[in-house]
Parts: structure tokens; C-alpha cells; sequence
């Protein structure tokens, strides 16, 4: 529990949001992304299927929208990755239903250097 000017509240587990992360292995391999210990939902996909995370087992990159999130990420580091992509996701959706429009601009560029930063 967090303590704001309005009160106590509860911070919301990143496991319980109902829109899981997409990833995909970019060799095709699904299996090396199964039981994965992520701190958020995730869900592997086929690469057709507009996946949010793409990890190439080769490099050991992660890619977001074109976008490289990670270098030299393990297996084992994948969960962080999904869970902070949960998070952006999250930090995303609460602020598009609070910030003015005039705001989303810079808004989008501060998740931006978050995620990549």
C-alpha cells in the first residue's frame, strides 16, 4: 500500500492486467519462450500476430515497434523486460484517460526515454 494526498491505495499487481504482453522468438522456436518466471501476463504468439516484444536468440536483442528495447538479453531477463513493458502499457493507458490532448506529445516522448533510456 502507497500513501497519496488523497489517501491509501493499492498498487495494482502487473500479473492482473487483462491484455497480456505478445512476445515471439524471432528463430520461430515458441518453446524457448515457455515457462518464462515474467512479473507481468504474457502470452507467445506467432509472428504474424503483431506481437509487442520480439527477442532474437541470435543477438540477444529485444525489439519493440522497430525499436531496440535491450541488448544482450538472456532468457532468463525476459521476464523484467515483459514486466516493464506492462508497466509503460499501464503508465500509458491511465495517463490517455487523464493527460489533454496538448499533452500527449510530450507525454509519449517521456515513455519513449523511459523504455529505450
Amino acid at each position: 500500500m502507497s500513501w497519496t494526498r488523497k489517501g491509501w491505495f493499492r498498487l495494482t499487481s502487473l500479473s492482473k492486467i487483462k491484455d497480456p504482453i505478445r512476445i515471439v522468438s524471432l528463430d520461430g522456436q515458441s518453446a524457448r519462450l515457455e515457462g518464462l518466471a515474467p512479473h507481468a501476463a504474457y502470452e507467445v504468439v506467432d509472428p504474424n500476430n503483431n506481437p509487442d516484444l520480439v527477442w532474437d536468440p541470435s543477438t540477444h536483442d529485444v525489439i519493440s515497434g522497430g525499436e531496440n528495447v535491450a541488448h544482450n538479453a538472456d532468457r532468463d531477463d525476459l521476464g523484467i523486460i515483459i514486466g516493464r513493458m506492462a508497466a509503460i502499457r499501464c503508465f500509458k493507458f491511465r495517463a490517455a484517460k487523464s493527460i489533454p490532448p496538448a499533452g500527449a506529445a510530450l507525454f509519449r516522448s517521456a515513455m519513449t526515454w523511459m523504455l529505450c533510456g
